[in-house]
């Protein structure tokens, strides 16, 4: 629930922007809609109704979505030498609770359909959906004419 406060005042989108796009408009409210809305919370929402009715595992999607996130702002501060909105919540919640829900639900029991490999899956899921992200980003038009 603390991911909204990166985008508090549009500070997620401007920063993208800014350091990604290179000043170009690339990044728009409706696409940090559609990101969050199916990309964040959706899958939120199928991880905790999956993990109930077809396995634990299948809930770690949201757990490896939260860890992948953190790590994204992580490296970017790390590459651009500076603060980005998304950062502190990164490094103060997300990193270490994705870390105790992962270590947690790794003792849980786990039977047939819940195998590893579906876990592994949950993790390609969440990677894939980053990289897609990315080039979506960087192929779309900056100035929208093509919407």
């Amino acid at each position: 629930m603390f991911h909204p406060e990166e985008h508090a005042g549009d500070r997620f989108r401007v920063f993208v922007n800014q350091h990604v796009f290179h000043g170009i408009e690339a990044l728009l409210p409706l696409a940090v809609l559609w990101i969050n809305l199916p990309g964040v919370w959706g899958i939120g929402l199928f991880s905790i109704y999956a993990a109930g009715f077809l396995g634990i595992g299948w809930g770690l999607s949201i757990v490896y979505l939260v860890l992948v996130n953190a790590v994204a702002h992580i490296v970017a501060a790390i590459l651009w030498r500076k603060c980005n909105p998304g950062l502190w919540t990164a490094v103060i919640l997300f990193v270490p609770l994705g870390t105790l829900a992962l270590l947690r639900i790794a003792k849980v029991p786990r039977r047939g359909a819940d195998s590893p490999r579906r876990w592994n899956r949950g993790c390609d899921w969440d990677s894939c959906c980053h990289r897609d992200l990315h080039a979506r980003q960087g192929s779309e038009d900056p100035e929208g004419a093509s919407a």
